[in-house]
């Protein structure tokens, strides 16, 4: 078996957004299960490099080497992650010494700037209850695409656990949709809520 460009492999590109140190459990059971999807599929997950759903994911990912048995070659599974974060967030855990693709920048708002760039190559944006950090990210992919909404990727919002949470978040967004806002029904549209065994599916049958 020969270990070859991973580029050439790569099907598709998602971008996850999520809780850091405070994911719960079912969260990180998801995110292990997303990457492992993302693996099998040939999908680049490109997120934060931090704790909870984001480690859990890169685990996922890391779990197995995808043979591509049509070229009888061997592609490093750690090529369908890769990690922007800035340098003082960027998690020690030793998993992510196994990631060969890594941006550090300055700061968090470089950060979700090159989230952003990304977001125009990619085919959904998932998304976890979380924190302020987590409802700043995702306000913010709203607020890049507000202009063209018809061009924002589908962003899937995960139900697991903070049911609460997506459902104040869903209603606030509501409360925006009016005439002199066009976009915003637009935008509303492309926001899915979903469960783990519909992320699964989206993922799968990207």
């Amino acid at each position: 078996f020969i270990k070859l460009t991973y580029f050439l492999y790569i099907l598709s590109m998602i971008v996850l957004i999520g809780p850091n140190s405070r994911a719960t459990k079912n969260q990180m059971i998801v995110s292990k299960q997303l990457g492992r999807i993302c693996s099998k599929n040939k999908i680049l997950c490109i997120h934060g490099g931090g704790d909870g759903t984001m480690l859990a994911v890169t685990e996922g990912i890391l779990e197995s080497n995808v043979t591509l048995e049509e070229e009888q070659c061997l592609v490093d599974v750690s090529s369908f992650c890769k990690v922007v974060s800035p340098t003082d967030m960027m998690s020690d855990n030793e998993i992510y010494n196994r990631v060969l693709d890594k941006t550090l920048v300055k700061d968090i708002h470089e950060r979700i700037g090159m989230l952003l760039e990304f977001s125009n190559q990619c085919k959904y944006i998932v998304c976890y209850a979380g924190g302020i950090g987590t409802i700043h990210e995702f306000l913010s992919f709203l607020v890049y695409w507000y202009k063209e909404p018809e061009k924002m990727p589908e962003i899937l919002l995960c139900d697991v656990d903070f049911q609460g949470w997506t459902v104040i978040l869903i209603n606030l967004l509501k409360s925006l949709v009016i005439p002199e806002r066009p976009y915003m029904s637009i935008l509303m549209n492309k926001i899915n809520v979903v469960s783990s065994k519909e992320l699964y599916k989206k993922i799968e049958c990207i």
